[in-house]
């Protein structure tokens, strides 16, 4: 979580400067936009649901 909170960018948002999905290499590659979002977003969703859970 230390993580994710310190590299999250002003705009709420995280950086994802390589692609995420597949292609062909030197001809094109994929990029998933919202994976940059979805995936930290569950990260901290689950987390929160965590500590609920306990206490």
């Amino acid at each position: 979580m230390r993580w994710l909170a310190a590299t999250q960018l002003p705009e709420g948002t995280w950086d994802e400067p390589e692609f995420t999905g597949t292609g062909f290499p030197w001809d094109f590659s994929i990029n998933y936009n919202l994976y940059r979002l979805v995936f930290p977003v569950t990260a901290l969703g689950r987390y929160v649901a965590a500590g609920r859970s306990r206490g």
